[in-house]
């Protein structure tokens, strides 16, 4: 394996069955797993880890970490690792896999991308959590029409009153492309890392 190979991106969930075949040579030793740490990490340990851990004799510990691709980047060039698996956002993979700081996955040992929802087998990555963004509003403050799409989120006339996004710029850059006229369809291309948008 190489110096990469510290770092499969994924959950546990869905790198079991990739780990299945080092089974024996992981026998008495232990695997690290970046995750968002919280109820989260919580869920992790007792749906995925726990399971694994005792089916394959193999320690677990965990490590919390906040999708910063340097993170991974400071132990590859040092060639210490903290980590073994990181739990990541999309965004990280596709970095990490283009810098090469993540190793490949061979999807023969997993029954081929088609096995994944599509979108879910990226080339250094397996996507295992499903989530969305939504807008809201409060039904009791809001006179006249209400908000139906996503061009309503930004229109400050029609719409009068604060507006609350995700910390991040990633959900609120598509929508606003989106509301300009921008179709769904290239939204996300017009995003991706290589445009640096």
């Amino acid at each position: 394996m190489t110096t990469r190979s510290a770092f499969a991106v994924s959950t546990l969930a869905a790198t079991c069955i990739l780990i299945g075949s080092w089974a024996a040579p992981l026998a008495a030793q232990s695997l690290t797993i970046a995750s968002w740490g919280g109820s989260y990490t919580d869920s992790q340990r007792a749906t995925y880890y726990e399971p694994f851990s005792q089916q394959y004799e193999v320690a677990i510990k965990e490590a919390v970490w906040d999708n910063d691709i340097q993170s991974i980047q400071r132990q590859v060039m040092s060639g210490e690792y903290l980590w073994n698996i990181v739990d990541a956002q999309q965004d990280a993979v596709l970095d990490g896999c283009d810098l090469g700081l993540l190793e490949f996955i061979d999807y023969g040992l997993m029954g081929g991308r088609e096995a994944f929802m599509e979108g879910a087998a990226l080339d250094c990555g397996v996507g295992t959590v499903t989530w969305s963004t939504i807008y809201a509003y409060n039904g009791d403050t809001l006179t006249g029409e209400p908000p139906m799409k996503i061009e309503d989120f930004f229109d400050l006339e029609k719409f009068l009153g604060k507006r609350g996004l995700y910390r991040s710029p990633k959900i609120a850059l598509e929508w606003a492309l989106i509301s300009d006229g921008v179709p769904k369809s290239r939204s996300g291309k017009l995003l991706n890392r290589r445009n640096r948008l």
